[in-house]
């Protein structure tokens, strides 16, 4: 093995194929994936994405797939899921989602859009016919563990690898994200800007916010307690010292008076020369620009896909 990345994934074709039930697609997405992997030299192909597991979810799927990619000419198939305690994958999965200011709150949110709790409980349910196929681990936010855990205990090799120049899907803080969705009433093109501004302030240089945060996991704890017998399968999949913390609704009420933003000096300077920048022209005329270029490269691909 020459080099190794962990990327954002590269099997979004593939999942989409699968939600559509377009099994001729999957077919030809294996077949040019094994090609690729064929004229390259290499071994074995690894193919990722977040919401895999979540189509592979629905009824027979798994099955199909691995006939499919049999059919396809795949020697083998095997898979691996990094499993994260429940409350902090929902919320990282949904300050995710709130970078363009464009998500619900947080208290619709879980109801609406959080989709795991069930999805992994179908996915094991699926994966019981193939019980050697399957390997999972609890994801640990620290530097090197996914190439420890991907590379040298899943793939067994040796190989020392750079560690990654960038961090995949980095997030903002929460009242970040407040504010970025309260300016996005004001113009659709602000959001874009305030987040690559917020996005270059290191993280420590970020004021604490334990109130807010803490009432956004108070919020997901009383609706992911509910699938209590997911969290208990999935622990049941996981190595004895790599064990889920189960989420636990909080006893009190949750109180709204603690979704406050809070700001440090230096976020607060960023959003000053923010304001101060808004009242000119130049800065008026560049979020018109942009919004007008994404307006074109919106009609070209809809003229692309006619």
């Amino acid at each position: 093995m020459l080099r190794g990345d962990i990327s954002a994934g590269n099997a979004q074709v593939l999942t989409d194929a699968l939600e559509q039930g377009d099994y001729s697609s999957i077919r030809r997405i294996l077949q040019s994936f094994l090609q690729e992997t064929q004229e390259k030299g290499a071994e074995s192909c690894l193919l990722s994405n977040e919401l895999l597991v979540l189509a592979l979810a629905q009824p027979g799927r798994l099955q199909n797939l691995i006939s499919i990619a049999d059919e396809a000419g795949v020697a083998s198939c095997k898979f691996l899921l990094f499993l994260r305690d429940p409350i902090d994958q929902a919320l990282s999965l949904y300050k995710h989602r709130a970078k363009i200011g464009t998500a619900v709150d947080i208290e619709v949110w879980p109801e609406q859009y959080y989709f795991y709790g069930e999805g992994l409980q179908r996915f094991f349910q699926a994966v019981r016919e193939f019980p050697t196929l399957l390997a999972c681990r609890k994801y640990e936010n620290r530097v090197g563990f996914l190439e420890e855990v991907f590379f040298r205990d899943w793939l067994k090799i040796s190989s020392s690898l750079k560690p990654p120049i960038k961090v995949v899907n980095p997030s903002l803080s929460i009242s970040e994200l407040l504010l970025i969705k309260q300016l996005r009433s004001m113009h659709d093109q602000l959001p874009e800007v305030l987040y690559k501004s917020f996005l270059a302030i290191p993280k420590e240089k970020k004021a604490q916010e334990p109130r807010i945060e803490q009432y956004y996991r108070d919020v997901l704890a009383s609706h992911l307690e509910q699938y209590r017998n997911t969290w208990t399968t999935c622990n049941n999949y996981l190595p004895p010292d790599e064990q889920l913390e189960l989420p636990m609704a909080t006893e009190q009420s949750i109180s709204s008076t603690d979704k406050v933003m809070t700001f440090s000096p230096v976020q607060g300077q960023l959003i000053a020369r923010l304001i101060q920048n808004a009242t000119t022209s130049s800065f008026r005329w560049a979020l018109r620009k942009k919004q007008w270029l994404n307006k074109l490269s919106k009609l070209k691909r809809q003229m692309v896909k006619s």
